[in-house]
């Protein structure tokens, strides 16, 4: 399409709002309109394009037209105003106040809070106790772990991983199996030891390992009193020694069981007697719940005066001919008050002691890992007359 160059220019009739319209449509290069044209325009010509020549078809320049001059517009569409553009949305205000502001920054969206860290797993209570399974046989069951190389502190309440006697064995696992273990004494209703405040009683353990896999154990448990009173002679003998020695074996981690016991029925400077509990026996052990802490405790029962120890009651009047009146009490007639459950003594092994005098404990003078004769704490005693053997010789021979 032809174009008139005059039609661009600063002087065309065109007015200069029209000329502009044309040169960006036509994408030519135009004269350009200065601000006086662009006034003038506003007075000047139609916006009807007249000058237009070269043969352009009015149907093809209809565009060119003013909206209010195209054929059949009304005069009233060419006043009518524009709509006014759509809203925008308001910018969000900062929290600080007005769009612009100091504080005109979006606000950062606030953090997730963290998770609550889990609390962490409860600690163990240590336990180890005395039982009666469903067959009537003694055995021990412990969440504690024996042996030291398995022994975490961290899961215990109060747990130590110790070894002081150098054994393998955890002392403080040591420590609850003998507290376990230790038998409780049943005397005859009229046991003068009893009744004078001046005696002391006291027990002292050692737990020795025959294997540590599978775990193997040998337990003595030395019951020493400070004055034999024989029944059956006029005789008051400074210091008394009566032995229990338990085997027991792990049949599982946390489960011992309870193999043999051996008691010392009678020990003289002539003979020792000797009284073997197997495993088909345990059962038939007497056994207490103790008030209190609700541990089962099994019963040995004592002689009178001279503190001899038996299973039971026909097992002291099957071996005393004489004086079996001084035999222990049947279980029908004893009561709580001829029951004693003593303290025990871990004492370690000889050559890494944990106790070694006995001189805090109420037998003054006395030591555990000596050969010398027991007295009972009686430091003025006659040497011939005490008890004739040494505590380190019961916790360390076989019975």
């Amino acid at each position: 399409m032809k174009t008139d160059p005059t039609l661009y220019s600063a002087s065309s009739p065109l007015s200069a709002l029209t000329q502009l319209t044309l040169c960006g449509a036509l994408l030519s290069s135009c004269a350009p309109a200065t601000v006086s044209d662009l006034n003038a325009s506003d007075s000047e010509s139609p916006s009807l394009v007249t000058g237009v020549t070269g043969g352009a078809s009015s149907e093809g320049s209809e565009w060119l037209l003013d909206p209010s001059e195209q054929e059949g517009a009304s005069p009233s569409d060419s006043t009518a105003q524009a709509a006014p553009p759509p809203e925008l949305p308001e910018p969000p205000q900062s929290a600080g106040g007005a769009v612009g502001g100091d504080d005109a920054e979006l606000a950062e969206p606030e953090p997730e809070p963290e998770p609550e860290p889990e609390p962490p797993p409860a600690l163990l209570s240590p336990e180890l106790r005395l039982i009666r399974t469903s067959t009537e046989a003694l055995e021990i069951t412990t969440n504690l772990p024996a042996r030291v190389i398995f022994c975490d502190a961290s899961l215990f309440d109060g747990l130590s991983c110790d070894d002081a006697d150098e054994d393998g064995l955890v002392d403080q696992w040591e420590d609850e199996l003998l507290e376990a273990l230790k038998p409780t004494l049943r005397f005859h209703p009229d046991e003068q030891l009893l009744r004078e405040s001046n005696n002391t009683m006291l027990q002292l353990g050692r737990v020795s390992v025959r294997t540590l896999t599978p775990l193997s154990l040998d337990i003595r448990i030395v019951t020493a009193l400070s004055r034999v009173r024989d029944a059956c002679r006029p005789e008051n003998s400074p210091g008394d020694l009566e032995l229990a020695y338990i085997q027991v074996s792990e049949l599982e981690p946390g489960r011992l069981a309870l193999d043999r016991m051996i008691f010392s029925e009678h020990s003289s400077d002539f003979d020792n007697w000797f009284d073997t509990v197997t495993t088909a026996q345990i059962p038939n052990l007497t056994t207490v719940t103790e008030t209190g802490s609700g541990l089962l405790r099994w019963i040995a029962y004592s002689f009178k005066g001279k503190h001899t120890l038996f299973q039971s009651p026909e097992r002291c009047r099957s071996i005393i001919n004489l004086c079996q009146r001084y035999c222990p009490s049947d279980v029908s007639q004893a009561t709580t008050q001829l029951d004693r459950t003593l303290e025990v003594l871990n004492v370690g092994e000889p050559s890494r002691a944990r106790v070694t005098d006995l001189a805090p404990y109420g037998f003054a003078g006395e030591q555990v890992w000596s050969d010398e004769r027991f007295c009972g704490g009686d430091e003025n005693a006659q040497d011939f007359r005490c008890f004739r053997k040494s505590i380190q010789e019961l916790l360390t021979s076989e019975p």
